[in-house]
């Protein structure tokens, strides 16, 4: 899975390098991500906090937000 400057999360292929989907949710830069068993949260300067159910790659939604960067 790839963030950063990016708005959405890419995921990708590790045997053969191809992007596998993109997933929309946030309106600015992913900065930090971390997963839990099959659920991937994201952090993002649109300052949200998404989940995101990975076995079937989509958006659970926003569980929360955050005030300033650190």
């Amino acid at each position: 899975m790839v963030g950063g400057n990016f708005k959405d999360i890419m995921v990708y292929s590790i045997r053969n390098a191809t992007l596998e989907k993109q997933m929309r949710g946030h309106t600015e830069s992913v900065t930090c991500m971390t997963m839990d068993d099959n659920i991937l949260f994201t952090g993002s300067d649109d300052k949200t906090i998404n989940s995101w159910e990975m076995t079937q790659m989509s958006n659970s939604g926003k569980i929360g937000e955050h005030d300033e960067r650190k």
